[in-house]
């Protein structure tokens, strides 16, 4: 979702390329001390490829029963050393607690402004070694929290303004956080506001700023009166972002090219792999508009004003080249290409650590990674009745 094209380090890519390796199905090369890993193969054999066991071995989630046991707008999981799982359940503004068996121990937080309470509960994540944190993007700050979801203390983001989110912690606790640019206030049609990335001490105070970036893609369209509507953009490009240990990733949705920061805002790596992005066709933004009108069946005067901001939209001639990327705890990256609206992608392209394309892992149907770790992978499933579950999968590397 970050994107730093804008840093200068990026102008010298393109200068005094120095090749290092060179095998099949990847060449890697030196500029200005930036790795260029250029793959067009993958190094598994088909043997040798991961993936996902053929069933889960945690599922949890009901339609109806014990209300801990019933999920909604899980917005992130973890799974802990001891295999405990925590789900952060934003429905309920709750971090619930359940054993290695999917049997719920205890929950915490709640709706409120109060220490520990959350109003937009964003996810859930490690920090350092020995706590849980989480965001509010509503009351902007990170709550930081034991394993057995003890409040700790809360870190506001107070170098930001509203409009901001914490990207993810260092290895040292310090804190990515981006912020919007406010050179987009006022301006009409097609925009791309920057991300203002920034780094934050361990109590929300601005240590540096790391870079600017192009961020969502939005269209903004003024009407009659005072009303205007923006919306986002068909296939619109943005970027996605991870942070691990002592570096951070980015990834462009526009091409595909990860590009590997160390935690002080310098290039140190960039992954590529061939790829064709798919054509728009008149029936991608046919499904496309169908699938936004349709939120506006109730509400005349309102879906006339989105028609109208849709039939001024303009449109991309292509597809983006990615949907979505994931780091695992490893440090292998993984990344999801776009697919046409109504077809399930379910495939992730996998490389290694220095970059190197393995292959690919499928996973299973309306599966959503949110963790994925040596031999493991977490994620949120929805069943043919939309209800949300946390499934734990094997993950088979032969």
């Amino acid at each position: 979702r970050c994107l730093f094209a804008g840093l200068s380090v990026m102008t010298s890519v393109v200068v005094s390329s120095t090749a290092l390796a060179q095998d099949a199905g990847v060449t890697t090369r030196d500029s200005a001390g930036v790795a260029i890993v250029e793959n067009s193969e993958p190094q598994w054999s088909d043997a040798a490829s991961w993936r996902f066991g053929a069933q889960p071995l945690l599922d949890i989630g009901e339609l109806e029963g014990d209300p801990e046991y019933e999920l909604h707008r899980v917005a992130g999981a973890l799974r802990l050393r001891d295999g405990r799982v925590v789900v952060a359940n934003s429905g309920t503004h709750q971090l619930r607690f359940f054993d290695s068996l999917g049997v719920f121990i205890s929950d915490c937080g709640g709706r409120g402004g109060g220490p520990g309470e959350f109003q937009g509960l964003g996810g859930v994540s490690l920090y350092r070694t020995d706590s849980l944190a989480t965001f509010d993007w509503r009351q902007n700050r990170i709550s930081v929290f034991g394993n057995d979801g003890s409040f700790a203390r809360a870190i506001s983001l107070r170098s930001t303004d509203a409009m901001s989110d914490a990207v993810g912690s260092f290895s040292d606790g310090r804190i990515l956080s981006r912020t919007r640019s406010s050179t987009a206030d006022g301006e009409t049609g097609a925009i791309r506001p920057d991300w203002i990335l920034i780094r934050l001490d361990t109590n929300g105070s601005m240590l540096d700023t790391l870079g600017s970036s192009p961020g969502d893609e939005m269209f903004i369209n003024p009407l009659a009166g005072d009303l205007t509507i923006a919306a986002t953009r068909f296939f619109a490009r943005s970027s996605e972002f991870a942070v691990l240990g002592d570096r951070f990733y980015v990834a462009p949705t526009e091409n595909f090219e990860i590009q590997v920061y160390n935690s002080a805002g310098q290039l140190e790596m960039l992954v590529r792999k061939k790829h064709e992005n798919l054509d728009v066709r008149r029936a991608d933004i046919t499904h496309m508009r169908d699938q936004m009108l349709e939120r506006f069946e109730d509400d005349p005067d309102r879906r006339v004003a989105i028609e109208r901001t849709l039939d001024a939209m303009p449109m991309h001639s292509t597809m983006p080249a990615i949907s979505s990327m994931r780091v695992d705890d490893s440090g292998n990256i993984w990344i999801q290409t776009y697919s046409r609206p109504g077809d399930e992608n379910r495939d992730w392209w996998v490389f290694s650590i220095s970059g190197r394309l393995l292959g690919s892992v499928q996973a299973p149907a309306n599966f959503r990674l949110l963790q994925i770790g040596e031999d493991f992978v977490l994620g949120r499933w929805r069943d043919d009745l939309d209800v949300e579950h946390v499934q734990l999968y094997q993950l088979i590397k032969p």
